[in-house]
Formats: structure tokens, sequence, C-alpha cells
């Protein structure tokens, strides 16, 4: 299991400007709090944190491999990942996501918050990028697997 608190940001600690943060998302990133759709991971996440007063903007890019589950034979199958997302981050009285004019979103936490946990942006976004139907190429699923799913499906 990954360290959660590697992914803690201490805003108070934060230079104004450009600061960078390098994360390696391996299998034990998703645990066993998740449904089972990532059976391993080998992604490379890159964020590039501004702070602007007390404004943050995250921009985060993805680049690597997930393995899914596929929908017919149950093994992984190898999807590329190369998404970018962006995030600003402000203070205020009320936690709250909205989007901003700029198609971006806006997320807003609590004066009292201090750290920024961007594990839960990290996973989200590597999860929504797994298709709605994750199967293998015609041929390529478990053979056995497959004619088992033939046999019932003629029933």
């Amino acid at each position: 299991m990954d360290r959660k608190d590697r992914y803690l940001i201490n805003l108070l600690s934060l230079k104004e400007g450009l600061n960078e943060f390098d994360y390696k998302i391996g299998d034990g990133f998703f645990g066993m709090d998740d449904s089972g759709s990532v059976l391993g991971a080998d992604v490379d996440v890159h964020l590039d944190l501004t702070k602007r007063n007390e404004s943050y903007r995250l921009e985060f890019s993805f680049d690597g491999e997930l393995r899914a589950a596929c929908d017919r034979c149950l093994e992984a199958v190898p999807l590329e990942i190369g998404d970018d997302y962006t995030l600003i981050v402000r203070h205020g009285e009320d936690l709250d996501s909205t989007e901003t004019s700029e198609g971006d979103e806006l997320l807003v936490i609590p004066e009292s918050e201090t750290t920024l946990d961007v594990a839960p942006v990290i996973r989200d976004t590597l999860l929504l990028s797994i298709p709605m139907r994750c199967v293998h190429a015609e041929g390529e699923c478990n053979e056995e697997m497959a004619s088992k799913l033939r046999e019932l499906n003629k029933k």
C-alpha cells in the first residue's frame, strides 16, 4: 500500500510561483478500498502547482499504463494513460466544487485547511480514464474463460 501522507501538500510552506511534484503510481496505490477495476498501475504523475496569493493552480500530467479487468474474461487489459487535468484551489467558507469560466475545476476548501491531499484527485482521474467497456481485442481474451462464456451463452 502506498503511503498516503506522501500525497499531502503543505500549502503554508509553498513558495509563490511554480512548485513541482512528481509521483510514481504503482500497484499499491489503489489498495483494498477500490472496487477491483484496477488490477495494476505504472503511471508517472507530474504536478505543476502555481501559488498566486491564496490561490493554487494545480496542473496534473499523467503518463503510463493502467491494467483493468476485461469485461469478458476478467484478465488484465493494458490501457495507455496520457491525460492532463487542471484544478484551481482557493480558501473559502464552505467546501465546494464548481467549474470556472475557463472550464477548469474549482475547489474551495475551508480557511482552516493548511494541507491539500492530491491522492483523491490522482485516483479519480485515473479511474475516469478507464473506458465504460473495457475488453481485449478480438481473439486476445483468456481462451478458457471465452470458451466457458460461449458455453453459457448457448443455454
